[in-house]
This record gives C-alpha cells, structure tokens and sequence, in this order.
C-alpha cells in the first residue's frame, strides 16, 4: 500500500458559465410558506468558531470514530488480508474521501445559491438564496477546518464533478436550483443522515446537527420554489428538466462508491470496486438517498417516461408512492 497522501485535490476548478443578472420585480409571487422558511433562516444562524469545540482532537487511527461495519470492505478477504496499520491508512482515507467530497460540493453549493439570487427576479427567492449562500459558506468553513484534522482534501470525484459542472454551467437558474436544492442537498441529507447515525466522534456530530437544518431549509425552499415554477412550464420545459434530473440520478448513483480511492492506496481497484457495490453500507446509502430524492422528483412533476425508467432500472421507482 501506498501513502494516502495521494488523491490530493488539484489547485484549482474552474468553468466558464452564463449568467443572467436580474433585478427583482415588485410583485414577489411566491407563497407564505416561503416567507416563512426565510425568516426561519435567519433565526436560526450560527457561528461556526464560536458554536462548535475545534480545540477537540480526532483520533488518529479513526477521525470520524465510524464502525468498520460502515466500511465496504469490511468482511471481505481483501481487508482480512491487511495488516493493523493498512486497516487504519484505508479507513482514514475513506473518511478523508468523503469529507472532501462534501466540501467540493458545499464549495459548489455556495457558487449555485449565489447565481440563484442574481437570476431569479423574485425578491423573496433572491432573499432565500442570499441567506443559503451564507449557510453554504459556514459549511464550507466547518468542513475546511474538520478535514484540516484528518489530512489533504482529495480531488472531487468524477461523477460528482460532471453533476456540479451541469449545475452551474446551465443558463436556466430553474436548473441550477433543481440541482443544487433538491439533488445535491438530497445527496448532503442522506449522507449527514448516515453520518449522524454511525459517527461516535463528538465535534462530528455537533457539526453534522447544525448544518443539517440548514440543509433541510434550503431542501424545502426548492420545493416550494421548483414545485409553483414546474406548474407555469410548458411540456417541454419540463421534459428537460426531467432529462436533467434523470442523469444527475444515474451521477449519483456512481458517485456512492468512492472508486477514486483503492488504487492510490495500491488496492485492487477493480475488486475494491465490486466489493463496494455490493456491500451492505453502501445498498443501504443507496436506499437512504432515493428514498429521500424519489418522492421529491415525482412531487415536481418530473416523474415522466425517461426518470420512471431509470429509477425502475436502479430499483427505486416504489419510492415515488411514499411522502416526501
């Protein structure tokens, strides 16, 4: 095995976009309920030096303190095969893989809720996108300063970075709230959500406790927002949106299997690849995220022939019935 200081992040990621830059009309049409979500935004701000104990040393053997039964290579004859000390280089470098992860895409996240609130020319919405945008930036500074602990960042994923590519680059702020506040956000909830349940590590989870009610404000602002704009659509507008949605599930998809990781580590990516696919962690992941993404995307009427076919083909259409 090799040094996990290799997957290190590149220096820079950059694309060129279109944005339109609007000024808010004086006749704000979207609901109370929005309003609502607003304020409770600002209410509910927190600082991130002061809020959470960074004088807190995470163990060295086992950063985020997660069970090995959260690995998906535990049980394997690969990980039976490892030594002590290659047990503890791979279950850090995992952990160091997903929380580079998460700070790639609340990097992204923070760029989309800025471009949100120059394009909508709703001024509730622009408000709404203002206050994500310092949300996201807190999140930015928290996960900055967590993987400052744990070592150096690892490049963002393939499949991750095609997604955040979509989001931002596309001209229609429609699009970039779709994938920011619905997809990526669903993806951050799962994830938190799994993270919270295992995690044993102190700082880790008083983290993860307050940026998850962020998250799950600025999940709800693009389901009201999406939900009244997708009713003013026409056919095709909706289509594309459901094209959209229905590659950036397939994204998400490959993006669960940390496939980036193995070969550095000088693992069998191949086998370590299988493993991951078919391990118990990552089917139920796979389960958490579309059953929190599924109902959503047939709630915005975006549940047409193409997205019913690609969540039939990764087994997860039966979530379309339940509540969001």
């Amino acid at each position: 095995m090799t040094s996990s200081i290799t997957g290190m992040a590149e220096s820079s990621w950059s694309h060129e976009a279109l944005l339109p830059i609007r000024v808010a009309t004086d006749d704000p049409r979207c609901p109370d309920s929005l309003i609502d979500v607003y304020r409770k935004g600002l209410r509910g701000q927190w600082d991130a030096q002061t809020d959470l104990d960074w004088s807190h040393v995470l163990s060295p053997e086992n950063p985020l303190q997660m069970h090995d039964g959260t690995n998906p290579l535990a049980d394997t004859p690969i990980w039976r095969k490892l030594s002590p000390a290659q047990q503890t280089q791979v279950r850090c470098d995992l952990q160091r893989w997903h929380i580079s992860q998460i700070l790639h895409g609340e990097r992204a996240s923070m760029l989309c809720a800025g471009k949100v609130m120059l394009s909508s020319t709703d001024s509730t919405i622009k408000a709404c996108a203002a206050v994500q945008a310092v949300d996201e930036a807190r999140h930015v500074e928290v996960y900055e300063r967590l993987l400052a602990k744990i070592g150096p960042a690892f490049a963002v994923s393939p499949s991750l970075k095609t997604l955040l590519d979509n989001v931002l680059s596309d001209s229609d702020e429609g699009i970039t709230a779709l994938g920011m506040q619905i997809l990526v956000e669903g993806l951050a909830l799962a994830f938190f959500k799994s993270l919270q349940r295992y995690s044993s590590d102190p700082l880790t989870r008083s983290l993860l406790e307050l940026v998850m009610r962020d998250e799950a404000r600025h999940f709800a602002v693009g389901q009201i927002t999406l939900q009244q704009q997708h009713a003013h659509l026409s056919q095709a507008e909706l289509a594309r949106r459901e094209d959209f949605a229905a590659d950036a599930c397939g994204l998400l998809h490959d993006y669960l299997f940390a496939d980036e990781v193995w070969a550095p580590l000088g693992l069998p990516a191949r086998e370590c690849a299988e493993h991951s696919r078919n391990s118990k962690v990552n089917r139920a992941m796979h389960r958490m995220l579309f059953r929190h993404l599924t109902p959503a995307i047939h709630h915005l009427g975006l549940l047409g022939p193409r997205m019913e076919r690609r969540l039939d083909e990764m087994g997860v259409l039966h979530y379309a019935a339940f509540p969001i």
